[in-house]
């Protein structure tokens, strides 16, 4: 092969194109110029109009995961049945001379995330914390914030799991971390814990950027105190450099301290009262849309149900149990185990169908399986365990069906049915409260010995409730009440929670009965005190109770009177006003 050699004929042939290209060039640079910018802006226009494509699927797709985030997601979208829970913001740390206003009204939950950049929203498993959660996600997801909650600004919501964070990763999370890093970690975790696509994320990084997101905490008691801690600092140090945004986390009533020290104002889930337990009634209800009449018979009916179980002590959870129940087949439970037995049955029920296993095998099975969680202290099983505790009651493989176990393990864990998918790859029931009330079954048939070691337990405080329906509470009873309570009387409030469980036969409840009588006519109980034992008392339901309070309209004491007359209302029964008259004159 020749050499490489220059050839200048045809160099100077390229030098001289050269030369008359770069005078084209020059002679026509205006108008390149203008076509330059023309392209640069239908580039811009393009890659907006790309990101708002995008951010629009990613809002539609959390609403619609947000939507599911319930235990009836099957049946009915969250946003249909959801009722806005009472908020009540802590009192601060009195300061000696200074007088605290008292609010008139409690404040909503858009003025709650109007009023705080950094919100912790503490309440009791069951109390609605996690649709609270939902529930925002759906409105700012769909740009409804300002017309359904009163939100002054539409926000970008993102939801995290901070169970499902990677806390080694974060180990080292400080005031010299990166900007552009916190941003990366917080869209990835977002975008994990709803399973959304990696190409939503510049949306996210956009609204981060700009503060004009909604971040959202869930899961908090989840985590181990030390992931508690660091899971605070963490947070704090998101606020903190990323301002402008909006931090909401949900906590516990108890333990979230190191969220106070990183700036988050606590806000409490209040009690509902009886105008929720019909909200909530109506809603249910009006998602299916029956015939006017018997819509207002349904209601009326449910109504009267949901406000006695609310009286009794059942949380927001157990009161959308008793509307689903009431949807499935018209029935109405008493009792707050007893709600979520029913609902059970009726889960597996739906999927029975042909199959060729017997419902009793699998209700003993779940509630073989409630107990292990139970006396685990977990909350998660495998299927090895799904396997073994269907095994157990079964009969022998020679005599079922070759698919029974199959076709059962199927229909404990299809949609909609008693076991989910949890992260880990196990299974879990649709919430924490109800392994707690089959295991209450089952420990009815057992010596009481261990429950007694467990009344200390706050992972058995539900199930101990629970159990005061099925079995007889003298020992529990003994062992409680026999240790110094405290100045709010817990443990006396709780005794009264077990008697308005138990059989109004039960000969246990006159002592319990007997007890909160003498504690709420003791002369140097605080006012606040004395009130709560008042309510405590009338969620008995026990008959005595309105004899009692009648009897102390005419007690010495004002506060004693000014008890009464709070209970009375809460009773508000018409035939009460002349009671009410003689405390007044």
């Amino acid at each position: 092969m020749d050499g490489w050699r220059f050839d200048p004929i045809s160099g100077l042939i390229g030098a001289v194109l050269a030369l008359v290209l770069a005078g084209l060039a020059y002679l026509s640079r205006e108008s390149l110029a203008g076509a330059s910018e023309q392209s640069l802006e239908i580039l811009r226009n393009l890659l907006a109009q790309l990101t708002a494509d995008t951010e629009h699927r990613y809002r539609e797709g959390l609403a619609e995961w947000a939507s599911r985030l319930h235990v009836f997601a099957k049946l009915v979208p969250l946003e249909k049945v959801f009722v806005q829970p009472p908020l009540v913001p802590l009192p601060p740390f009195p300061i000696p001379g200074v007088e605290i206003p008292t609010p008139r009204r409690a404040p909503s939950l858009g003025a709650i995330i109007n009023g705080h950049p950094r919100v912790a929203i503490l309440g009791d498993p069951a109390s609605g914390r996690t649709s609270t959660l939902a529930y925002l996600s759906i409105h700012f997801a769909r740009g409804e914030a300002g017309q359904t909650l009163g939100a002054y600004m539409e926000r970008l919501p993102l939801y995290i799991s901070l169970p499902r964070l990677d806390w080694p990763a974060m180990e080292n999370t400080g005031q010299d971390v990166e900007d552009k890093d916190l941003i990366e970690w917080l869209v990835n975790s977002a975008l994990t814990s709803v399973s959304g696509k990696p190409a939503h994320g510049a949306a996210l990084k956009n609204h981060l950027s700009a503060g004009t997101a909604l971040v959202l905490f869930d899961g908090w008691d989840e985590l181990e105190p030390e992931q508690q801690r660091q899971a605070a600092t963490w947070l704090g140090v998101l606020a903190d450099k990323l301002v402008d945004n909006i931090w909401v986390v949900t906590a516990g009533p108890n333990g979230f301290a190191p969220l106070t020290a990183a700036k988050f104002v606590p806000v409490r889930l209040g009690e509902w009262e009886n105008e929720h337990a019909r909200a909530l009634a109506d809603r249910w209800v009006n998602a299916f849309q029956p015939a006017e009449e018997e819509a207002v018979q349904d209601t009326a009916r449910l109504n009267r149900n949901l406000i006695g179980a609310l009286h009794a002590g059942a949380t927001p959870l157990e009161l959308a149990v008793r509307c689903w129940s009431f949807h499935v087949d018209g029935t109405l439970t008493t009792g707050r185990a007893r709600t979520l037995v029913r609902a059970t049955e009726q889960m597996l029920n739906a999927a029975e169908g042909e199959s060729d296993w017997a419902l009793a095998d699998v209700l003993a099975a779940a509630n073989d399986l409630a107990l292990l969680l139970q006396k685990g202290n977990r909350t998660s099983l495998s299927l090895q365990e799904l396997d073994e505790a269907l095994e157990a009651v079964m009969p022998p493989t020679g005599d079922r069906h070759p698919q029974a176990k199959e076709q059962a393990i199927k229909a404990l864990t299809a949609p909609g049915s008693i076991l989910r998918s949890s992260d880990g790859g196990g299974y879990t029931f649709p919430h924490p409260l109800w392994p707690s009330s089959l295991a209450a079954q089952q420990m009815a048939d057992l010596p009481p010995a261990t429950l007694l070691e467990h009344l200390e337990d706050p992972a058995w405080a539900t199930m101990v409730d629970y159990y005061a329906e099925y079995a007889p509470m003298e020992p529990v009873i003994e062992v409680w009440l026999s240790e110094p309570d405290d100045l709010w009387h817990t443990r006396l409030c709780r005794a009264a929670r077990w008697v308005s469980a138990s059989s109004p036969d039960a000969q246990w409840r006159n002592g319990v009965m007997a007890l909160l009588a003498r504690t709420f006519l003791k002369p140097e109980l605080l006012l606040p005190i004395r009130q709560r034992i008042a309510k405590a008392l009338i969620n008995t339901n026990d008959p005595g109770v309105l004899y009692l309070f009648k009897q102390s309209v005419q007690n010495p004491e004002p506060e004693i009177r000014a008890a009464v007359l709070s209970a009375l209302g809460q009773l508000g029964r018409e035939a009460d006003v002349e009671a009410f008259r003689a405390a007044l004159d």
